[in-house]
């Protein structure tokens, strides 16, 4: 089975999981299920995620869940791979489609499956010491973006604006989207 989107790569993962909890007699809630499918990256998801998640937080702690589902996943590929080692292939082919975008679910796969670097994208697993070093150039990224803007900023109201700033306001620009890339890379990585 091959997946030419993300979307059908999530609803592999989705349609797994969701068997597993009733293959081992303890199906997930609705909340639970529409949870799976969240992404910020994904125009078919359309619920409210705030809802959503005050929804889930009713029910169980964010850690709660997922564990629950990180061990769902877990459980749903060994069964897989016991049947046949051939389908070890597809789920790994499935994450790596699915890491194209920003699905909550990649969390708990990661977990589940711990893959590893070579199937790992964008959240692969590094030190505590060098998720602290993301976090603070992003973060000095995003000061030194901000700041730039600022002066850019007052410059423009004092002088009015002229085209020979304009090379002033990409940089600020640049800085905040690459501090703003860091801190999130930061936040979807696995600490060793």
């Amino acid at each position: 089975m091959t997946f030419s989107t993300q979307s059908s790569a999530k609803w592999f993962f989705i349609d797994k999981i969701v068997a597993q909890a009733e293959f081992e007699g303890a199906p997930l809630s609705t909340t639970e299920r529409e949870m799976l499918a969240f992404s910020e990256s994904d125009p078919e998801f359309v619920a409210d995620p705030v809802a959503l998640n005050t929804r889930l937080n009713e029910e169980e702690t964010d850690d709660e869940y997922e564990a629950k589902v990180a061990g769902l996943i877990e459980r749903s590929f060994q069964r897989d791979v016991e049947a046949d080692s051939r389908l070890g292939q597809q789920w790994h082919d499935a994450r790596a489609v699915l890491a194209q975008g920003d699905h909550y679910l990649l969390i708990m796969i990661d977990r589940g499956l711990d893959p590893s670097p070579a199937i790992a994208g964008s959240s692969v697993t590094i030190s505590v010491l060098g998720k602290s070093a993301l976090i603070m150039s992003g973060a000095l990224a995003v000061l030194i973006g901000g700041l730039t803007a600022l002066y850019a900023a007052l410059v423009a109201v004092n002088e009015g604006f002229a085209w020979d700033q304009m090379p002033t306001f990409v940089t600020s620009i640049l800085l905040l989207a690459a501090g703003a890339y860091l801190i999130r890379k930061a936040r979807r990585t696995r600490t060793s």
